[in-house]
């Protein structure tokens, strides 16, 4: 088989990464269709149980241990953990063997959703961890993350282009840094769902003018918008608070020019 033919392949397939119906359809063409469909499906998990098989008897023992059963024991067709781009992370004991796995096969992870405080120090404490987030391009994370975590964050990842955050307490200075060493961040959201003011968090200071995609959300909280200023390459504005006075500086934004701005929307 021509290489020319499987790349041109791959790169049609590709296009069909949304379009999960197709690709399941693609998997009963031939080997070759199937292995290229399979891959392209797996960059997020879509099975973990299928995934399990993949797991060395080891991690296998631990997860029986933690009340964790694995349906189906035939040996995998494919290896798929060396096809994952996408991650997950909120159950400990189901997620430290997976990160196992998924660390034994180099993979370059594209997006992380992680919830969990003492895994979130663990996955960075794995010696593969900065070839396997290097190219992190998404970021969602929760609540109360070591701040630890942040810091290494900062070390490794370079070109966040999403960041979504939700928190209770207050932010950290790893996550300050993280969010000052971006050098093509386009999208964040914050979400505040505590007491302290959001006028205190540092970080909006620290906000790269690459941005051009801005929700905060916040409660009864006021906070200064003046560092909208600075972000001249908005093209969407969502602000979202319960109290109409949190957004009573916003008419010192009125001379500013944001000149590629398409949606502005104040969200109730």
């Amino acid at each position: 088989m021509p290489q020319f033919y499987v790349d041109y392949l791959i790169e049609i397939f590709e296009h069909l990464e949304k379009d999960k119906n197709t690709l399941y359809s693609c998997l009963l063409v031939n080997r070759l269709w199937c292995e290229i469909s399979v891959r392209i499906l797996w960059t997020d998990i879509i099975n973990y149980n299928t995934l399990f098989t993949c797991l060395p008897n080891e991690s296998k023992k631990i997860l029986h241990e933690n009340g964790i059963s694995i349906l189906n024991s035939k040996p995998p067709m494919f290896n798929y953990a060396s096809f994952c781009k996408f991650l997950s992370i909120d159950d400990i004991n189901l997620s430290q063997e997976i990160l196992k796995l998924l660390m034994s096969q180099n993979f370059s992870l594209k997006e992380l959703y992680i919830t969990t405080s003492r895994l979130s120090t663990a996955f960075t404490s794995y010696p593969e961890a900065k070839d396997c987030l290097k190219n992190l391009s998404e970021l969602c994370c929760y609540p109360n993350l070591n701040t630890e975590f942040f810091t290494q964050l900062s070390e490794i990842c370079h070109n966040i282009q999403r960041l979504k955050l939700s928190f209770e307490k207050d932010i950290s200075n790893g996550l300050t840094d993280l969010i000052s060493t971006q050098k093509n961040l386009k999208e964040l959201e914050i979400t505040h769902v505590s007491n302290k003011e959001l006028k205190d968090l540092i970080l909006l200071e620290k906000l790269p003018d690459t941005l051009d995609n801005l929700l905060i959300c916040g409660r009864n909280h006021y906070m200064s918008l003046s560092f909208i200023a600075k972000l001249t390459n908005l093209k969407e504005l969502r602000l979202a608070f319960f109290n109409n006075d949190c957004f009573e500086d916003f008419k010192k934004l009125q001379y500013i020019t944001f000149s590629q701005l398409q949606l502005l929307k104040f969200i109730e």
